[in-house]
């Protein structure tokens, strides 16, 4: 009889250890969770909650744009102008065009230069191939570059145009063309204007060997057939300091060649 009572006084006392222990850990849980709970959420340097939505929402609506994350002059903003038609089964639009702001001062000149030179290629476009067979896309974006060069600051904004084959997903048409701007002054720069800065004196020695070796070693052109010569007239831009020439389909080599962006140290 006292065996059985002591066998049941310790099964007790089983039981209350463990409800004790149990009791711990749910206490002491509910002790941490309400600790890291008020505790400060942790955050990034230079960020908060609202900067990092707006970098969002800058990234999502700037999607076609290569813009450097902070701007080496803080003297320009870049916002999108939309040129959209889908009113034609065969022609179609999809246009991606910079609006150009320095010291918060719209380039009303510049940007209405940029809207019509795009505007009415397509519409031209448009008229010419009303009667076509094919189904095509005309598609414009652009990219932009922030370089200091010397004392200059320069900013440099490359629009890609393409006409686009919507069955085979392939360019029947391509070309680049290039604005260069000096913020200071607001105008366009020539290659003469930056040309110095970046190659030296013998800039046209450095051009001329640049292209002849790109050219003969893509193997698109023969060294007996090299004839170029530098006009100061091609399209360039400017990116990390280093000068990019660009040639389009049929300007230095056969037109079945694609754009040729060249840089030239």
């Amino acid at each position: 009889m006292e065996t059985m009572r002591f066998r049941e006084h310790k099964k007790s006392s089983y039981k209350i250890q463990i409800f004790a222990i149990l009791l711990f850990f749910i206490l002491g849980g509910g002790i941490i969770y309400f600790a890291i709970s008020n505790e400060d959420e942790p955050t990034l340097i230079g960020q908060n909650k609202s900067d990092i939505q707006k970098s969002a929402n800058i990234e999502e609506k700037n999607a076609l744009i290569d813009v450097p994350a902070e701007n080496t002059s803080k003297l320009f903003k870049i916002s999108n102008k939309y040129i959209s038609d889908k009113t034609n089964k065969k022609i179609k639009a999809n246009i991606t065009l910079p609006v150009i702001s320095v010291n918060n001062e719209i380039l009303t000149s510049m940007n209405d230069e940029i809207f019509k030179k795009y505007n009415d290629t397509y519409l031209n476009f448009k008229e010419t191939m009303a009667n076509g067979q094919n189904k095509f896309t005309y598609t414009v974006t652009y990219k932009v570059y922030d370089n200091i060069i010397a004392n200059k600051n320069i900013l440099t904004i490359t629009i890609y145009e393409r006409i686009i084959d919507d069955s085979s997903k392939t360019n029947s048409m391509e070309k680049i063309y290039t604005y260069n701007i000096d913020l200071k002054d607001c105008k366009i720069l020539n290659q003469k204007d930056v040309i110095v800065d970046i190659l030296g004196s013998t800039y046209k020695d450095k051009i001329k060997q640049n292209l002849e070796e790109y050219l003969i070693s893509k193997k698109m052109i023969n060294k007996d057939e090299y004839t170029y010569s530098y006009t100061g007239l091609e399209n360039f831009y400017i990116n990390e300091k280093q000068l990019h020439l660009i040639f389009n389909p049929g300007e230095i080599a056969d037109k079945k060649y694609s754009i040729l962006d060249i840089i030239i140290k």
